[in-house]
């Protein structure tokens, strides 16, 4: 049933909620690739790994050494566990990563890639993978309402004034629930970008983003390992690796990313810190802030199990249970 895995002119997609192993996954199979004689590389697609700094909180695999190559970062390997990966550590919080630039960096690495190397892309940012699949026609200069967004970014500046910066994205969050409660649930209310974004696709055109840029067949052949482990035991799961993120320095981490960058970037507003804003802010105690971020983490598995449900009926998907993992790749 795997044999196709093994297959270099195929890209190999490896999807799934947050803390289902994806990351861990990409690796055992490269390294059973290259055992064999071959090459291997893995592309992350992770809208947060992309940016230096924000290591713990993403839950890399390992972090970019210093220094920095003086080439682009995005086209720039490096090994982790022997496996060559790209896109993770590739920018500061301070630089803007847009769909398009993903997409484009991400087509660019497979072509070069496939054939002479087994292309596995791993990760849990649906529109990262879903763009690569379906093929999104988008362009760098896509047109917008100039004065459309600067009202929208006028509200949330407004509401900023009034809210702490984690109940002003609530508010936008529900503005977007009140045009598309469907897309709004696909979300992180977090994610303050993404909502803007998505209210200004929504206000400007009445279709949800993800309706307005044209699809095609991929420019490969692929397929896609969508791990789908059971709820209860991944909700457990992501409740006991935000205690070892504790253990492992995380509140230090959020002190030094909050000092050194701007609150309100918009690669500051994954899950974590803007919990430890409030927390620093004397608003919730320390046990309040584990609890949220561990619930916050939840909600956003239940997204990605919504958005990578549609691939259940992709005849290039193989779905496969959490804890038959290892069993199932056998090959």
């Amino acid at each position: 049933m795997h044999k196709n895995v093994l297959d270099l002119n195929r890209v190999l997609f490896i999807v799934g909620p947050t803390a289902s192993g994806k990351s861990s996954l990409a690796i055992q199979i490269a390294k059973q690739i290259q055992a064999q004689g071959d090459k291997a590389i893995v592309i992350s697609a992770d809208s947060r790994q992309i940016y230096l700094d924000l290591d713990i909180i993403t839950g890399k695999e390992a972090v970019r050494p210093k220094p920095y190559p003086d080439s682009d970062l995005r086209y720039t390997a490096f090994d982790i566990q022997g496996v060559p990966h790209f896109m993770i550590d590739i920018l500061p919080p301070t630089q803007s990563f847009t769909l398009f630039d993903f997409q484009e960096t991400a087509q660019k690495l497979i072509q070069d890639n496939i054939a002479k190397s087994k292309v596995i892309v791993a990760g849990g940012t649906g529109l990262y993978i879903d763009s690569l699949i379906n093929n999104y026609q988008i362009s760098k200069n896509q047109t917008f309402d100039k004065e459309l967004r600067k009202t929208l970014e006028n509200d949330y500046q407004k509401l900023l004034l009034t809210y702490p910066k984690a109940e002003a994205n609530l508010h936008m969050h529900q503005k977007l629930m009140d045009l598309d409660e469907t897309r709004a649930d696909k979300i992180n209310p977090q994610n303050i970008y993404s909502v803007l974004r998505e209210l200004e696709v929504i206000m400007q055109t009445g279709k949800p983003k993800d309706q307005v840029s044209t699809t095609s067949p991929a420019d490969f052949s692929y397929d896609l390992l969508y791990i789908c482990p059971d709820r209860q035991k991944l909700y457990q799961k992501i409740n006991h690796r935000v205690l070892q993120m504790f253990e492992m320095g995380l509140e230090q981490e959020a002190q030094k990313v909050l000092k050194q960058y701007d609150p309100s970037l918009p690669s500051i507003s994954s899950i974590g810190y803007p919990e430890f804003q409030r927390f620093q802010q004397g608003q919730i105690s320390k046990l309040e802030l584990i609890e949220l971020i561990q619930q916050n983490s939840r909600k956003y598995a239940k997204r990605q199990f919504t958005w990578f449900n549609r691939y259940l009926e992709d005849p290039n998907s193989i779905v496969i249970q959490g804890d038959q993992v290892d069993k199932e790749l056998s090959f």
